[in-house]
């Protein structure tokens, strides 16, 4: 594992995280604890991980994207035992953990610390030379959990367990996520808090391949890391994608090593795809799930990326996973008939943590019901057409903003955009595009509705065109709905 040009073995990150998870222990801490940590993508994401799973607790990674407020809200709800940060977090940090009772429980990665506050070096220092006791550890035991992106709402603790780990990484033994061996070098850009992120380290740490850390996902930084180490794979979310194929310094032969790219956690529209797929010699793979299934369920692989008419879908099932698409009744949907995804997989979380209610409406019956609207084909390819929730009825028309969203982007004007449905007297809902027009562009409403009646049905048309900066997104790059209707939910439609 190599991290700000320090590189380490496994087997020594092994054995450091037992000591660690040993520190862990003798602090009190009992299987299910909650261990937090707020910090940019560091060393100790791993070290800390690893130590969860050898002590028996649950590593709880925070969103360092989030105001004070919204951290506050996360560590409380999953009742935080200690909580482990960078400088850069501390002084929200302080605050937070006095208010919950727990001051002398911060430790701090870097940097000089406070009264009442340890440094991790000096704290983890004792347990290095110490053989360490450790409970026997079972693969129901949680080991992340993850608060959801929150597109909707408040954001929930998603309990992913050691086994659901481990049944995510045995992904790379089936092909689907591409060839994978010892000798691979995998970039990791995203947020560790992330779980693709998360998942594309555990096809790391199963199969033995390099992986190289980035603090963050800036794209000259990214470039070069992928230059530097010779990277073979990378783990990407469309905005990112975007970001590295617009930039003045993108350069396919800084790529050279690459072999492939797996990417998920929003939708790619159409265009964005086909640009990427010229920029990289590169195969792709696109990885359709959420966190609640460790971003497993299908994949569309290097191979199927080849074919343009799979090119608009999610692929097919990943190995020992089961889909489903069900009508609103719970009744199986026909071939090509929209209806809600259902996913039956080993990686399924155990549930949302002290969420029981919540927990029993997606899953029932060993099923995970994804909130995806799509349709499977007759070989088992599936397609999404959006979210259940962001589907809008008009007229009794139900129409999928997603369609809409690809059509817009073919549009050379458009940089980014977004469809949603506001209340409307006559029709129920009506349609409104928000669009980042590209640089230097001033496309007018007019002209973009003009475009769109030449590609879809006119009563999926949008009746308002919104021109913004730019979209709000969550840190996996989903576009926030929820905001866009509170900010021009009500009377936008003119």
């Amino acid at each position: 594992m190599i991290f700000d040009k320090t590189s380490r073995s496994y087997s020594d990150l092994a054995d450091e995280s037992r000591c660690l998870g040993a520190g862990l222990i003798s602090l009190g801490l009992r299987p299910g604890s909650r261990v937090g940590l707020l910090s940019r993508n560091c060393g100790a994401y791993f070290e800390l991980l690893a130590a969860c799973g050898f002590a028996r607790t649950v590593l709880t990674p925070v969103n360092w994207r989030l105001a004070p407020g919204e951290i506050a809200l996360v560590l409380k709800d999953a009742n935080i035992d200690i909580l482990f940060v960078s400088s850069e977090y501390l002084h929200i940090a302080l605050d937070l953990m006095n208010d919950l009772g727990r001051a002398g429980r911060l430790i701090l990665l870097d940097g000089t610390p406070p009264h009442l506050v340890r440094a991790y070096e000096d704290w983890r220092r004792p347990f290095e030379a110490v053989g360490a006791a450790l409970p026997q550890a079972n693969a129901g035991d949680v080991l992340l959990q993850i608060y959801s992106s929150g597109t909707t709402g408040a954001p929930k603790g998603v309990e992913l367990t050691q086994g659901n780990m481990l049944a995510s990484a045995k992904q790379t033994l089936h092909g689907l996520v591409g060839p994978w061996s010892a000798d691979d070098r995998l970039l990791i850009p995203l947020p560790l808090f992330h779980a693709g992120a998360l998942l594309t380290a555990s096809y790391a740490l199963f199969t033995g391949a390099t992986s190289i850390v980035l603090k963050d996902a800036e794209v000259e930084a990214l470039m070069s890391a992928a230059e530097h180490y010779r990277a073979t794979k990378m783990g990407l979310v469309p905005a990112l994608i975007q970001r590295m194929i617009g930039s003045a310094t993108f350069r396919k032969e800084r790529f050279a090593t690459l072999d492939t790219i797996i990417y998920g956690g929003s939708p790619i529209t159409s265009d964005l795809l086909h640009r990427a797929l010229a920029a990289f010699d590169a195969g792709f793979v696109q990885l359709f799930g959420s966190s609640e299934t460790f971003t497993v369920g299908t994949a569309l692989s290097p191979d199927d990326h080849r074919d343009a008419a799979l090119l608009a879908t999610c692929g097919r099932p990943m190995k020992g996973i089961d889909i489903r698409v069900v009508r609103v009744d719970g009744s199986e949907a026909d071939c090509d008939e929209p209806g809600e995804v259902l996913i039956r997989s080993p990686t399924v979380m155990k549930g949302y943590w002290r969420q029981p209610d919540q927990s029993a409406e997606v899953l029932r019956d060993g099923w995970y019901h994804t909130g995806d609207i799509g349709s499977l084909r007759q070989d088992g390819v599936l397609a999404i057409c959006g979210r259940l929730r962001d589907m809008i009825i008009s007229g009794g028309e139900n129409i999928y903003p997603l369609e809409i969203e690809n059509a817009l982007s073919a549009h050379a004007d458009v940089a980014d955009c977004a469809v949603i449905g506001v209340p409307d007297e006559r029709w129920g809902e009506a349609v409104i595009a928000v669009v980042v027009p590209a640089a230097g562009a001033r496309p007018t409403p007019e002209s973009l509705i003009a475009h769109l009646r030449e590609r879809i049905a006119s009563y999926k048309c949008p009746r308002s065109v919104i021109l913004v900066d730019a979209l709000p997104r969550n840190a996996s790059g989903k576009v926030l709905k929820r905001v866009l209707r509170q900010t021009h939910g009500l009377g936008a439609v003119v």
